[in-house]
């Protein structure tokens, strides 16, 4: 069994006149529970603040709304209250990014020995680790003297009709700032007790 706890972060927009304030709201409640594994979802707003020595350091600050240029981090942290050991692989957490929001990259808790972080920009219907792959939808520069068959090289050989295409043919690498869900997956046993944080950032749009 294969346990995906899905929660869905989303914007709604209060006054586009006042710096279109938004509020961060959840589907579902902040702790959710199945199976005795319990989600604890914390929002912060991530404020640079000068440290005591005179450096830049970050503040965490818990919030509900925000503005347009934050930084949020989500974080989640996976308890296994029960009493089952999970298999490695059956013990997946899936984040929908949400409109408004756009992903930080490489602020997302990494891939590891632990855990296998993926990305999705296709609304959830795949994932992969980076690079992430999308079809490409920018038409392609022609060079009008490659294709005026009229001016062809005479010296030119016949394309190999056993050459095959790219398999990545027609796709293109999508910005981490296009990334629309994050996913994990635990690659080792989930026992009971254990404790697993699954952080990430986004911008406010």
């Amino acid at each position: 069994m294969t346990i995906d706890f899905s929660v869905r972060p989303w914007f709604r927009r209060r006054s586009a006149a006042v710096l279109a304030l938004a509020a961060l709201t959840w589907w579902g409640a902040a702790v959710a529970q199945a199976d005795g594994i319990v989600f604890d979802v914390e929002i912060l707003r991530v404020d640079l603040v000068r440290g005591e020595e005179g450096g830049t350091v970050e503040r965490f600050v818990p919030v509900e709304e925000a503005v347009p240029g934050e930084v949020i981090e989500y974080r989640v942290t996976a308890v296994n209250e029960g009493d089952i050991i999970y298999r490695p692989g059956t013990v997946v957490v899936t984040l929908p990014i949400g409109q408004g929001l756009a992903y930080i990259e490489d602020s997302a808790t990494p891939s590891s020995d632990r855990v296998v972080t993926e990305f999705s920009a296709d609304g959830g219907a795949s994932y992969s680790e980076p690079p992430v792959l999308i079809p490409d939808t920018e038409p392609a520069d022609t060079d009008p003297a490659e294709t005026d068959p009229g001016e062809g090289d005479p010296t030119e050989t016949e394309p190999d009709d056993e050459a095959e295409a790219p398999e990545d043919a027609g796709l293109r690498a999508a910005d981490p700032a296009e990334y629309d869900a994050i996913r994990w997956t635990f690659s080792v046993p989930f026992e009971p007790g254990q404790e697993e944080l699954l952080v990430y950032r986004v911008e406010v749009l």
